[in-house]
């Protein structure tokens, strides 16, 4: 697979990179609708609505690796799929006859999840209020945006952790997992899954603490490894807006790709 890996050392987290805010009071959610974009998203989310606001995207050259993995009639799943920024872009990849699973424990993120679903006419893909992973019994939830003073304490909701294993998917040709620290208990609770499908992984953002247990558990799945830096700011974005308020801040990815005889190195 043929893909362009960009040097990471430049590129910081949006969690890395708060930007501190005054308080100020809840603006609620935009709906943009017009032929660049069509979204609803939360007004106070100063990373993804921040971004659709702008420039009418988000994190969009993930789309590089969709562009390169997905096609028709694949079967996709999200986990950790926040508003749909990204689900949007695989459904549309994976048409005709092709399938996104969306999985988004958050409540409020879900709820818009499903809109921007229903907004884009995407008929090809099914919503869970699920969160996915290995641990035992439910765990609360942590906000999932940065607001100004914003403590990032965990909420008062909690969900039941579901396993991928536990899903008894009938395919799975690509795996998007995105979320704090999430990979390693996604992937772990998918062992059964991932060993009969052999889907190409793309962890979004993954942590500095987390690399080694990822390595050595894909090195173990013989899956090869590579990074794919998603800066948030785009020269060419959707609104055409010169304007970077994101500078050196992007996902840290990984994309992650099955060891086959075609590509053994």
């Amino acid at each position: 697979m043929a893909l362009e890996v960009t040097e990471t050392q430049a590129i910081m987290p949006p969690e890395q990179g708060r930007m501190e805010a005054a308080p100020a009071a809840r603006r609620g959610n935009y709906l943009i609708n017009d032929a660049q974009c069509r979204i609803l998203y939360d007004g106070d989310d100063e990373w993804v609505g921040k971004s659709f606001e702008l420039y009418g995207e988000y994190a969009y050259l993930e789309e590089e690796v969709f562009a390169r993995t997905l096609g028709p009639g694949r079967f996709a799943v999200e986990v950790g799929a926040h508003i749909g920024a990204h689900t949007l872009l695989m459904a549309r990849r994976v048409l005709p006859g092709g399938t996104v699973l969306a999985f988004e424990p958050h409540r409020l993120d879900f709820q818009r999840l499903c809109a921007n679903v229903a907004l884009n006419q995407l008929e090809n893909v099914y919503c869970y209020q699920e969160i996915i992973g290995a641990e035992d019994g439910p765990i609360p939830l942590p906000e999932t945006i940065v607001r100004p003073q914003s403590t990032g304490s965990a909420s008062r909701e909690e969900r039941k952790v579901v396993a991928l294993d536990a899903l008894e998917l009938p395919a799975c040709d690509f795996l998007r997992v995105a979320g704090r620290n999430r990979h390693l208990s996604v992937l772990q609770s998918g062992r059964r899954t991932i060993a009969a499908c052999r889907p190409v992984i793309y962890l979004v953002d993954v942590f500095s603490d987390d690399e080694p247990r990822l390595q050595a558990l894909l090195t173990e799945w013989r899956y090869d490894t590579l990074p794919h830096v998603v800066p948030l700011f785009r020269q060419d974005n959707r609104r055409g807006n010169a304007n970077n308020v994101f500078p050196g801040l992007g996902e840290n990815n990984w994309l992650c790709v099955p060891v086959t005889a075609d590509n053994a190195g």
